[in-house]
C-alpha cells in the first residue's frame, strides 16, 4: 500500500506503470523542477549564470528531444517555434541546484539565494 499514490516519487510503481509517458513529462514540467522559479531567484539576487535556467529541484535531462510529447500538430510546430525564440526558457536538461556554503556568504553575498 502506498500512501500518496500520486506522489512524483512513486509514479513508477503506482499511475506511471500503465502511464509512462505522463509519468515522464511531469517529471520535467516547470512546477515539478522549479527551474523558472530558482531561474528568477538566481537573476534577481546577480549569481552567477544568472539569466539562464540550468538549476532544478533535482538533476533531469530530456533524452526524448525536441518533439512534445503532446499536442496537435499545431501546437508542437508554435512550441518549437517558442524553444527557437527563447531557448533559456526550454533547457534540455537541469543540474540539481546546490547547497550554499555559509561560510563564503560574507565575500559572496549573491550566493545566499542558494538558502531561500
Amino acid at each position: 500500500m502506498i500512501i500518496h499514490p500520486g506522489s512524483m516519487w512513486t509514479l513508477d510503481r503506482t499511475c506511471g506503470k500503465c502511464h509512462d509517458e505522463h509519468s515522464y513529462n511531469m517529471h520535467r514540467n516547470l512546477m515539478q523542477t522549479e527551474a523558472g522559479k530558482i531561474q528568477g531567484a538566481i537573476w534577481g539576487w546577480g549569481a552567477p549564470n544568472g539569466y539562464d535556467a540550468i538549476y532544478g529541484n533535482y538533476s533531469i535531462d530530456d533524452p526524448d528531444g525536441e518533439e512534445p510529447k503532446w499536442g496537435s500538430k499545431s501546437y508542437k510546430e508554435y512550441m518549437h517555434k517558442l524553444k527557437q525564440a527563447y531557448p533559456n526558457i526550454f533547457p534540455d536538461s537541469l543540474k540539481e541546484l546546490h547547497q550554499a556554503d555559509p561560510s563564503k556568504i560574507n565575500d559572496h553575498p549573491e550566493q545566499a539565494v542558494f538558502t531561500y
